[in-house]
């Protein structure tokens, strides 16, 4: 597969969220993926991560589409707990509010392409979106989204109105700000400020969560672990393999299939992978020999069984491909092998 990649991502599942959040608005959403270049496979998928950049442009269209500039606090206002996975169930099995501020700035990455940071001083705890990629209306409407989302989901998790001190945004003042006031609970919203922010009183960091769980939490501490230092960037390469392995477990592996998933032309494809240094028969050779290791390390699959997990209709066909991977896989130098 394609090496990482430092892009910032998010999760499938946000994406997924704001058109979600624009469907219940009348927008259509498929519409709206297409335009922001979101494969309906992709979005399904919460293995993918889709670059940050995506997820901007995907803002930008639903506030042209729903012409409103209170698109993020309405996205955050439909966000219900669950929606982000395990970066939910992190923040939720915290044992109080405190803890789960703290969770949520050390496991952002898991749902967000953005940073948090969370600290206490002088009376206040505070937890700032440090770092969102991009500039622009696209970015106050997640900082605006995501700061709303965590919120809730400690709302959620207390059992009680959890009311910020005040609201910080770096971005203008819209034109009006009710429905941040009632999204955030506060009329004490201040807009053109340093950085993106919630300032709490530090007595609420004491408020317990209900639905603490502290064993709970090690066991997805270890996964999320993992998860975050193996997250990057799904490469153009990356979903094209993802799509090939999907059409042969369908047994509809073309060139012309996987154009269409990808939402190019057969001849726009062809033209990537000439970009990429490869061609739609090494894509496919690869995604095949990478099912072929997977099954005969795993089971004692029959000549029809391997036919159709490479995707041939005769097994005739799967027993040429396997040798020719014996033969490139004999060097010309080692006689031993050769000789076999």
């Amino acid at each position: 597969m394609a090496a990482p990649s430092a892009e910032p991502t998010d999760s499938a599942a946000v994406p997924r969220l704001i058109l979600s959040a624009s469907g219940q608005r009348g927008a259509d959403r498929k519409r709206l993926a297409d335009a922001a270049g979101l494969a309906q496979w992709a979005l399904a998928d919460d293995s993918i991560r889709i670059p940050a950049a995506q997820t901007l442009r995907l803002w930008d269209l639903t506030e042209a589409k729903c012409d409103t500039r209170y698109v993020g606090v309405r996205g955050a206002d439909y966000y219900r707990p669950g929606m982000l996975g395990m970066f939910d169930r992190l923040v939720v099995s915290a044992p109080d509010v405190g803890s789960g501020l703290r969770v949520a700035s050390s496991y952002a990455r898991l749902a967000t392409s953005a940073e948090f940071a969370f600290a206490e001083r002088a009376g206040e705890a505070v937890l700032t979106v440090a770092q969102i990629p991009g500039d622009g209306n696209s970015r106050a409407l997640a900082a605006e989204f995501i700061l709303g989302v965590v919120l809730n989901l400690i709302r959620k998790a207390a059992g009680r109105p959890v009311t910020p001190a005040r609201v910080e945004f770096a971005s203008p003042a819209p034109h009006a700000h009710a429905e941040h006031a009632e999204l955030y609970g506060t009329a004490s919203i201040d807009f053109d400020q340093p950085a993106d922010a919630l300032v709490f009183r530090a007595d609420d960091m004491r408020l317990p969560l209900p639905t603490a769980d502290p064993v709970a939490a090690g066991r997805l501490r270890g996964r999320a672990d993992t998860l975050v230092s193996a997250r990057r960037a799904t490469t153009w390469r990356d979903w094209l393999r993802h799509r090939i392995n999907a059409r042969l477990s369908e047994g509809t592996a073309s060139l012309d299939a996987v154009a269409r998933d990808l939402y190019l032309s057969p001849r726009t494809l062809q033209r990537r992978l000439g970009e990429q240094d490869t061609t739609w028969r090494a894509e496919l050779d690869a995604v095949r020999r990478q099912r072929a290791v997977t099954l005969l390390g795993t089971s004692s699959p029959t000549r029809a069984d391997l036919a159709e997990e490479l995707g041939y209709s005769a097994a005739r066909a799967a027993r040429r491909t396997l040798r020719r991977w014996e033969v490139a896989a004999v060097k010309p130098t080692d006689p031993h092998r050769g000789a076999r």
